[in-house]
């Protein structure tokens, strides 16, 4: 069955099945990230701390950051492998808000000057920040918005 607003006398059209393929890759491999980056920070609790102190959350609001972070990717995560359109588009969305909001932190660390210990995968991720960590939630990104367009 071929998507209704495309043309079919394209050599190569998309099928519906080419964009559920697409779309469940997009799910699965921000799914395995997101999980990732959750079991991660879950196993360095202190790293985390210290990096999202480094990417300027207060101090005082450290402790709910470093409990929330690993939690929030890991609601998104399972969110995006339950068959269920609403609760995929809301993992689709959350995983969006959280990439974009880690983004920002990202590159406003950078434009003062510092490059601390990135930890987004905790202590198996120590390198020092850089735009390989934008142009990765930039790719990310655009992965959660395959699914939300979905």
């Amino acid at each position: 069955m071929r998507c209704p607003d495309l043309p079919t006398n394209l050599p190569v059209a998309l099928h519906d099945d080419d964009v559920n393929i697409a779309v469940l890759f997009a799910r699965l491999v921000l799914a395995a990230v997101l999980a990732g980056a959750a079991v991660g920070k879950l196993g360095d609790l202190d790293g985390t701390r210290t990096a999202v102190i480094a990417l300027g959350v207060p101090r005082r609001l450290s402790g709910l950051a470093t409990a929330a972070l690993p939690l929030a990717e890991l609601t998104a995560a399972v969110a995006l492998v339950i068959p269920i359109r609403p609760v995929t588009l809301a993992g689709a969305a959350l995983a969006l808000a959280l990439l974009v909001a880690f983004t920002v932190a990202i590159a406003r660390t950078l434009a003062a000057g510092r490059r601390p210990a990135c930890r987004c995968f905790g202590s198996r991720s120590d390198a020092p920040i850089g735009a390989d960590a934008v142009i990765r939630n930039a790719a990310l990104g655009a992965l959660a918005i395959v699914v939300l367009l979905s």
